[in-house]
């Protein structure tokens, strides 16, 4: 919060002991910024409070730097499995050739896996004597 300007004498006061040559350092200051040391010293403290720690600073930083680097593995995760999948995408196409023309190879693989399923699993069914099952009962 800004220092609200009142007359010197309706203003808060506080009285402070600091270490030696503090007093020193604040009247240069002062004087540099053509300030009373009292009105140096209320600047310093206020700029103080809008300023964050160190400590808050060097946290966030670190927290920060885990962010990028955890972007940056999970970037690299997902080129290497984009690459698989690519890899596995042209290995089905070879495989199944003009049949994954229209058809995504990775979707049409795994209809044909599960109508394989299906038709072996009412296969072993019919030789046990129940129902044949469909692919949309299952």
């Amino acid at each position: 919060m800004p220092i609200v300007k009142k007359p010197v004498r309706e203003q808060d006061t506080l009285l402070v002991r600091v270490p030696d040559g503090i007093k020193d350092r604040i009247a240069q200051r002062a004087r540099a910024n053509g300030r009373s040391m009292s009105a140096e010293a209320a600047a310093i403290l206020e700029q103080s409070m809008y300023e964050p720690a160190d400590a808050e600073i060097e946290i966030l930083a670190r927290d920060a730097l885990r962010c990028r680097v955890e972007i940056e593995t999970a970037t690299l995760t997902l080129r290497h499995a984009q690459q698989r999948l690519e890899t596995i995408t042209d290995e089905l196409r070879r495989i199944f050739g003009p049949a994954t023309r229209n058809y995504d190879p990775v979707d049409y693989a795994l209809s044909v896996h599960l109508k394989k399923q299906s038709y072996e699993r009412n296969k072993r069914k019919a030789r046990e004597g129940s129902e044949p099952s469909t692919p949309a009962s299952e």
